[in-house]
């Protein structure tokens, strides 16, 4: 579903995580600027792909007026669009687990997006929000036309943790519940 005030922006609702850095940015290659971001592993049969089109759709025709249509087909086809109507794909060509038959959507932010727990708590460290999980994001389309190139991007506006899912990468880091309290007997421990 689109908000009405910004046709760009997109919730997407039971989006899964990947390749996720929202509590410290990171460089997407060396030298390059360090920013906010996630990827997403997108139902094809959600209701959410047609918002993501549809801000794809306004932002091309704001940028581009009536050469438009062309544009997208060019960028379609050069794959320069932050969604992509298939999975991510490593170097050799063949998707990354938990993105085979799904679609794809990249998004990053120079600021912290907003983090939200499911009762719209603030989470201000990690663990909660973690590569393999469920959440709701809220995403923003943009068309770049400068001398990087044409594209349409995605900021990354905020998330919103909605359930757990099984984690990429060696899995979620350990909770505060999986510790005890050892302050008490901390002389005992150190050896």
């Amino acid at each position: 579903m689109t908000q009405a005030t910004n046709p760009a922006r997109v919730k997407i609702v039971g989006a899964r995580t990947a390749f996720m850095n929202v509590f410290v940015p990171k460089a997407a290659e060396a030298g390059g600027k360090a920013k906010y971001s996630s990827a997403f592993i997108l139902d094809p049969k959600a209701p959410y792909i047609a918002a993501i089109e549809a801000a794809i759709e306004h932002v091309a025709k704001a940028k581009w007026a009536d050469k438009a249509p062309a544009v997208l087909k060019k960028l379609r086809e050069d794959k320069r669009i932050g969604f992509q109507r298939g999975p991510r794909v490593n170097k050799d060509g063949e998707p990354y687990e938990g993105f085979e038959g799904m679609f794809s959507l990249n998004a990053s932010s120079d600021a912290q997006p907003t983090l939200l727990d499911a009762d719209r708590t603030p989470i201000t460290k990690t663990g909660k929000l973690y590569s393999g999980c469920y959440v709701v994001a809220n995403v923003e389309a943009w068309a770049q036309d400068n001398d990087f190139g044409r594209r349409i991007n995605f900021t990354l506006r905020g998330l919103q943790f909605m359930k757990s899912g099984d984690a990429f990468g060696g899995g979620a880091p350990a909770s505060e519940d999986e510790f005890e309290d050892i302050s008490a007997t901390e002389d005992d421990l150190v050896g």
